[in-house]
């Protein structure tokens, strides 16, 4: 059954998704008008990287850039306020530190998640977005969202004027990896859930192959180190040493939304460069804390007449083979131009994540989205796939718009504030960004 129309639907529901669900849901506090949304999520219940929720490892970001403290530090969905209500204020404070810990920020926003059951909906996986046509088959004002429900193992659907999809990356496979089932090929996704399992025995003296240079490659074999003492662990990767995060307060200015409006205004060649010469603050680096702790680790093992860390720069993957009792993992050594063979008991593959798995939910819309020479989607500022004249509905995305808005938007920097345009634009349809900040806030001024 077609439910009442609403005025939102958002599709997947990790922190992006639930930074909007929170201003909307303030919104709904404050204005006597209702704003009818839901978000749906394909997984049973909240998850944010399960695979990586490490004991010990911190987020990059500080908690200031939480699902709403920037917007409104008043909010009560922030991360002081969750300190707050579980009595651990006066104990954070002691920390000293703008950096908690990845599992207590995965507490945080399921502590959230709980207070917006209402307008969630989980263990409900999207299939297609289609038109409902309208005036004699000439103008789409609304959006047909249809998706299975796992629970009751039907197909469902509902209606909406406007869908904000966020459903995060899928892994990233090389080219050469064919068997994705082996669960000693382990993606940093799902590597607490895989290699625990697999590898059972914690003094065994296992040989661990990390392949990466980025954050999730660190964690890794930090963690494989600590939690496998007498195990070996080969961290491989191209560049030609690790490379430390760039997060100096001149740099960190970008990852602000003040900084999405100049980049966005940039000529494509520009922001290609502009991404390039930021890349040290994002990709392929590792926050100077953790690569202080795997050096000690190392320096350790020195001392005892060990080598459990072996740092491996200058590594291209070729293939992974897989016979019953080890893996084989061949690469092409790039700076001494000559190929080198490895064979451990697992691969783990810290190889990031497929940003453009969202485009298949919009294969019956494409004609009435606009896209650039490359096929790919035209995005307004305000996150909006810019549409044709038959389509009066709207699109927005969030976290995919790295190449048009920078390089903060597929990280943690700027959720609240995106959340907060892309509300105004639902709300304002039609008004330009700055009317919409001025419509709405007198709005939540006169309640």
């Amino acid at each position: 059954m077609i439910e009442k129309p609403l005025k939102a639907v958002g599709v997947g529901l990790g922190p992006s998704n639930l930074a909007l669900a929170t201003a909307i849901e303030e919104r709904n506090l404050k204005i006597k008008d209702n704003f009818d949304c839901l978000f749906l999520e394909s997984n049973r219940n909240f998850q944010w990287h399960p695979g990586m929720l490490i004991p010990g490892m911190q987020l990059q970001v500080p908690f200031f850039r939480d699902l709403a403290t920037v917007r409104n530090p008043q909010s009560p969905f922030t991360f002081l306020n969750y300190l707050k209500s579980k009595n651990r204020l006066d104990q954070f404070i002691n920390l000293r530190t703008f950096y908690p810990s990845r599992v207590e920020y995965h507490d945080y926003l399921t502590w959230v998640c709980e207070r917006l059951s209402h307008i969630t909906k989980f263990g409900c996986k999207v299939k297609s977005i289609s038109p409902v046509w309208e005036e004699n088959h000439r103008i789409i004002k609304k959006l047909k969202i249809n998706y299975v429900d796992k629970k009751h193992k039907n197909t469902k659907s509902c209606i909406a004027e406007n869908v904000i999809i966020s459903v995060g990356g899928e892994p990233y496979f090389p080219p050469c990896v064919n068997d994705f089932e082996d669960d000693r090929i382990v993606h940093t996704s799902s590597l607490l859930k895989k290699i625990p399992n697999r590898f059972v025995q914690s003094f065994e003296n296992y040989h661990f192959i990390v392949i990466g240079s980025g954050q999730s490659a660190g964690e890794a074999a930090y963690y494989l180190l600590k939690q496998y003492p007498n195990a070996r662990v080969s961290l491989c990767f191209r560049n030609y040493s690790l490379h430390a995060i760039d997060n100096s307060p001149f740099v960190n200015l970008v990852y602000h939304q003040s900084a999405v409006d100049s980049f966005y205004k940039l000529s494509n060649p520009l922001k290609i460069k502009a991404l390039h010469d930021l890349r040290t603050s994002n990709y392929s680096v590792v926050d100077l804390n953790l690569l202080n702790d795997l050096f000690k680790e190392q320096y350790l093992d020195l001392f005892q007449g060990k080598e459990r860390l072996k740092i491996c720069p200058g590594l291209n993957l070729e293939n992974i083979m897989l016979t019953n009792s080890i893996v084989q993992v061949d690469f092409k050594d790039i700076y001494n131009e000559s190929t080198e063979t490895m064979k451990g008991d697992a691969v783990i593959l810290a190889t990031g994540y497929v940003q453009d798995n969202y485009s298949k939910l919009l294969d019956e819309l494409n004609e009435h989205l606009k896209k650039n020479d490359d096929g790919e989607y035209l995005v307004s500022k305000n996150y909006q796939i810019q549409k044709e004249k038959s389509m009066h509905a709207n699109v927005y995305l969030q976290g995919y718009c790295e190449s048009t808005h920078g390089p903060s938007d597929s990280t943690l920097a700027i959720m609240s504030t995106r959340a907060e345009l892309i509300l105004e634009a639902i709300l304002n349809d039609g008004c330009s960004i700055k009317n919409n900040l001025k419509i709405v806030r007198k709005e939540l001024n006169e309640a």
